[in-house]
């Protein structure tokens, strides 16, 4: 194990046995707040880190078959015996003691143990590698829930913005009737305007209730605690510089911790098609034992002793098990490879995600401008009475589009940009604090 992991995982276990306090009485909660929760308190996260802790005890217990055991054991017997035939009447107690200590070596087999414990390390390597792939998955879904949440509200806030505008298009066009210098129909258009400006309210209220809700879920939060504000998070002022796609795709191959782990467990698995061999062809093995008795006689025993096992015939089931071995590592082998396909596929998806996120983010802060400016310029023509109110409401449908474009480009941005790193095996933001 490196010496980078096991820093992390110390890390891990001094997060883990810190009371989370956070979230108790905070006005604002901050992204690298909610990553470090998740770290603490997500489900998955800890189960996975278990899993790997587990994975270590097994290495000792493998690695503890090459070493001899010594077991002291102590034994009390106490018996009454009663005869009635015959008299006189026999009866009689009796009480033994037994201690004795008892070591036993096995000085060497046809490769079992090795095997063992060789799979025991690998499996050990694909169950930190696991775990942190779980942990990456985890912050990304931080990271997505938190942009999901601010987007949420910057939308709820154009929203009500909206709805500000589109009621002084309802008073500017009153005003006008009432002059004589515009039509019902203007304020009826203007009024439809401003109603569905308040569904619109109402709709992107609920998305903040639901994105809020993803996001306790992810970190850990009390369910029944609200969540704070959360800390704003500043616009791009630049984007992420991209390698050319195959060497991003080479990058995610050779480096995914989960094919990396894939990987391990290949290899692992042909420890276990070399035992049915052995367990079909021949086993051997070369024992010592010794024991020292502390009775009422002190006694030595020294045994040394070879055994050899050759299955000649068991209903063909040492063989079979051979070949299923065998069947079940190609199957594996097999299934490997289309996970390979898989992910390169993942790869390729989020690099064009990105690529197109990055450019969206571009084109859409230039249609914010042109659509605030016709904006501000038909509803000042609108005031001066030099526009309909067609004209004002089709300008303000311009630029709350407009606006939900940017707010959309840029949280696309920022969660394809994570999810770029997650696909390829690059560190995730959050995960070494």
């Amino acid at each position: 194990m490196s010496m980078r992991f096991k820093i992390r995982t110390q890390s891990f276990v001094a997060l883990m046995l810190v009371i989370p306090v956070l979230g108790v009485a905070q006005d604002k909660l901050s992204l690298d707040e909610a990553l470090n929760l998740a770290k603490q308190r997500n489900g998955n996260v800890r189960s996975a880190y278990l899993n790997y802790k587990s994975s270590e005890e097994r290495v000792k217990q493998s690695f503890g078959l090459f070493l001899p055991t010594v077991t002291p054991s102590y034994k009390l017997t106490s018996g009454k015996y009663n005869e009635y035939t015959g008299l006189p009447y026999n009866n009689t107690d009796s009480t033994t003691h037994s201690s004795q200590i008892a070591a036993n070596w096995q000085i060497w087999d046809s490769g079992e143990r090795e095997w063992s414990y060789r799979a025991s390390k690998l499996n050990r390597d694909a169950d930190q590698l696991s775990y942190l792939q779980t942990l990456r998955t985890t912050l990304f879904s931080v990271h997505s829930s938190y942009f999901d949440a601010l987007r949420a509200k910057e939308l709820l806030k154009i929203s009500e913005a909206e709805v500000v505008r589109a009621e002084k298009v309802v008073d500017k066009a009153k005003e006008f009737e009432a002059k004589g210098e515009g039509a019902k129909l203007d304020i009826s258009q203007a009024e439809s305007d401003y109603l569905n400006a308040k569904v619109n309210v109402l709709t992107a209220r609920n998305r903040v209730k639901n994105t809020e809700a993803s996001l306790k879920a992810v970190i850990g939060w009390d369910k029944n605690s609200p969540l704070p504000e959360l800390e704003a998070y500043n616009y791009p002022n630049e984007f992420t510089k991209l390698d050319d796609l195959q060497k991003v795709v080479d990058t995610g191959l050779l480096e995914r911790p989960d094919l990396l782990a894939s990987r391990k467990g290949i290899e692992s698995q042909r420890f276990s098609v070399l035992k049915a061999n052995q367990d079909a062809f021949m086993n051997w093995s070369l024992d010592a034992s010794y024991i020292r008795s502390f009775s009422e006689d002190v006694s030595d025993s020294r045994v040394l002793s070879f055994s050899v096992s050759l299955p000649l015939f068991d209903g063909f089931r040492s063989k079979s098990a051979a070949k299923q071995a065998k069947i079940d590592l190609e199957a594996t082998k097999s299934s490997f490879v289309q996970t390979e396909r898989s992910v390169k596929s993942e790869i390729e998806s989020a690099y064009w995600t990105l690529v197109q996120d990055i450019e969206r983010v571009d084109a859409a802060k230039q249609a914010l401008e042109a659509a605030k400016e016709n904006y501000n310029s038909v509803n000042d023509s609108y005031t001066l009475g030099a526009s309909t109110v067609i004209d004002v409401l089709t300008a303000q449908v311009s630029l709350r589009t407009a606006e939900s474009n940017y707010i959309e480009a840029i949280y696309d941005y920022y969660i394809a940009d994570v999810q770029l790193k997650l696909s390829i095996g690059k560190e995730i933001p959050g995960e070494k604090s």
